[in-house]
């Protein structure tokens, strides 16, 4: 099995309990044969996979823009037009 995992923080760098969290999941998850790749935010720092069958992907920041203003403007239509 494989999965993608989405976070913004793995160890050794943690602000909060997520990190942990994601640390100690993928690593359960690896002993049991998952394959795992785990996406977050480019940090400029390198992060070790815990596991080899943990792939650790860091990844640009993408800004907003249109995504942010689409989603603003559909929930406006929504609330207009919406019953």
């Amino acid at each position: 099995m494989k999965v993608a995992m989405l976070g913004w923080e793995f160890p050794p760098f943690v602000s909060g309990g997520l990190g942990v969290h994601c640390f100690h999941l993928t690593r359960s998850l690896c002993k049991l044969g998952v394959k795992i790749d785990f996406f977050m935010p480019a940090s400029g720092k390198h992060i070790l996979p815990s596991h080899p069958s943990l792939r650790i992907f860091e990844v640009s920041k993408v800004s907003q823009g249109p995504y942010l203003s689409f989603s603003q403007q559909a929930k406006n239509l929504s609330r207009t037009y919406g019953e």
